[in-house]
């Protein structure tokens, strides 16, 4: 048995098709309520809509972002990993859109290192050469800016201030110590003064 289409079954069916082709090459779907979104750590997704949005709310703002370029397209900004839910109402109140939000770390050409040893962790890009680079919030450790340090840990800014608190008290005691040698000068000019008049 053959299928035949009409032709404009068949121009229906190319229509779609090309709809498909364009959503994959712009990396755009349209938004589906109760489907996750994901988004990589400073990256952007492009959210199409069914119907005119009104108000577009994100529930927690550090994690995402959004830029509404207009009333059916959502830009969705990735800021920190973690999980927010997005939701979208048209000027009624109904819901057109109501979906978590997974933001995901950036793992294309970055690296993570972890020293145990010294509780250090440091994160790197590299394409090709690896340079050291600022983690989101709670989830690495601090970068220094020459880029050739694996970081700086909480420990060794511990040792650091413990450091700066004793040079302080070491040079209190210097000038403690200085005092007293000027005491015991005076005490022994007084001595000298008392034995030149015959003081007891």
């Amino acid at each position: 048995m053959m299928l035949t289409f009409s032709p404009a079954r068949l121009a229906r069916m190319g229509h779609r098709l090309l709809l498909l082709a364009s959503f994959l090459m712009l990396g755009a779907w349209p938004a589906v309520a109760g489907e996750a979104l994901s988004v990589a750590v400073n990256k952007v997704e492009v959210i199409n809509l069914e119907r005119d949005a009104n108000i577009v709310l994100i529930a927690n703002p550090t994690i995402a972002d959004v830029a509404v370029e207009s009333e059916r397209l959502i830009f969705l900004f990735g800021l920190e990993p973690g999980e927010t839910n997005i939701l979208v109402l048209d000027a009624e109140g109904n819901k057109i859109l109501s979906s978590p939000v997974v933001v995901v770390p950036n793992l294309e050409r970055q690296v993570t290192i972890n020293r145990a040893s010294v509780n250090e962790e440091a994160t790197y890009t590299c394409a090709p050469r690896c340079a050291a680079i600022e983690t989101p919030a709670g989830t690495g450790a601090e970068i220094q800016s020459t880029g050739s340090s694996a970081g700086v840990t909480a420990s060794e800014k511990e040792d650091e201030e413990a450091e700066a608190k004793q040079e302080e008290v070491d040079a209190q005691q210097e000038e403690v110590e200085a005092k007293n040698i000027e005491v015991e000068a005076k005490n022994k000019e007084i001595d000298a003064f008392n034995k030149s008049i015959g003081a007891p």
